[in-house]
């Protein structure tokens, strides 16, 4: 397996070493990278007017434009998104008498 991947490299460095420019002294005017997108991803979050997320939405519910030309969505998924969140509470003295309106607010928060 090891001799495999070694025999790869070498394989891939030589094509790489052949493929790359003649020159000694590479200039940036030279070069023109040309690319095709054929997909853009877009992450939507959708809440309602009181600031309650949405969810179930299909993709009949959305529309995409570009330049004013309406575009097809190709691929639509609605999935949660994983989320971490960190809560701070601060265990200070001058909390003590504020301590049980902070534990209700870090339960009500959960």
């Amino acid at each position: 397996m090891q001799h495999a991947r070694i025999g790869l490299l070498l394989s891939l460095t030589t094509v790489m070493l052949h493929a790359a420019p003649q020159q000694t002294a590479p200039n940036a005017e030279n070069y023109v990278v040309r690319s095709d997108v054929n997909m853009i991803v877009v992450h939507a979050t959708v809440q309602d007017r009181q600031g309650a997320f949405v969810s179930g939405l299909t993709k009949d519910a959305f529309t995409i434009s570009q330049d004013g030309v309406k575009q097809q969505i190709g691929v639509f998924s609605s999935d949660d998104v994983p989320l971490a969140v960190g809560l701070v509470i601060d265990n200070s003295g001058s909390m003590g008498n504020r301590w049980p309106d902070v534990f209700t607010g870090a339960l009500s928060f959960i």
